[in-house]
């Protein structure tokens, strides 16, 4: 957790280099994605989750890179989207697709699957639909990179969806 010094939360500088992953998000300076996390609390609690777990699996640490590459505007986002779920219900690492042209309908095809997958992390498997077979066993580390996977397509799909709120995870609670 960072600490908090008068009104300014202050990050150490191995939480600012974790903050990094985020820049296809929030911005490519280190400061963008700082500055994000000082106002956003779910980033924040992921951050808390990946610092507080020193025996987070090679397997999920490469998706989560693969996660990190994810951007909507890309022709085969969804089925990259798709892909990447399957990695972390198979907890196996490959390859997904980058940026490019995005399809029209996109986005409300993704919010879909945001939803489910979000359910999926929050433990209400009934309403992950497929994704509840496709993601397995609720595993710390398949929850924490679904979610990440969750908060990445959310602040990217902002854009495209403007003030109409996207679906995120409430784990972990805190």
């Amino acid at each position: 957790m960072p600490e908090i010094l008068g009104a300014k939360l202050m990050f150490t500088e191995e939480q600012k280099e974790r903050l990094k992953q985020w820049s296809n998000v929030y911005g490519w300076s280190a400061e963008e994605c700082t500055q994000a996390a000082e106002k956003d609390e779910t980033l924040r609690r992921l951050l808390d989750v990946e610092m507080g777990t020193k025996g987070m699996p090679d397997e999920a640490l490469a998706i989560r890179e693969q996660i990190t590459r994810i951007e909507v505007c890309h022709y085969h986002c969804k089925s990259s989207v798709e892909r990447i779920l399957q990695m972390v219900g198979e907890m196996r690492p490959s390859a997904a697709l980058g940026c490019g042209d995005i399809e029209p309908h996109l986005a409300d095809e993704l919010r879909g699957i945001i939803a489910e997958a979000a359910a999926w992390v929050d433990g209400r498997t009934q309403d992950a639909g497929f994704l509840a077979d496709v993601l397995g066993e609720r595993t710390p580390a398949k929850q924490w990179l679904t979610a990440c996977l969750c908060k990445t397509l959310a602040k990217q799909l902002e854009r495209v969806q403007g003030d109409e709120p996207l679906p995120q995870p409430h784990w972990p609670t805190g």
